[in-house]
């Protein structure tokens, strides 16, 4: 039973990194579009 368990957690674990590993990839696109829409508005 523990091994199952420590072996569900580390599955938790790797699924909550690649979610923040997603939400943090689509926040430098973001703020990439803005710098590069500041950069047309600026020249």
């Amino acid at each position: 039973m523990a091994i199952k368990t420590g072996r569900e957690e580390r599955q938790l674990e790797q699924e909550d990194i690649e979610r923040e590993g997603e939400i943090y990839m689509m926040r430098l696109e973001k703020e990439k579009e803005a710098r590069k829409g500041e950069h047309a508005t600026s020249e």
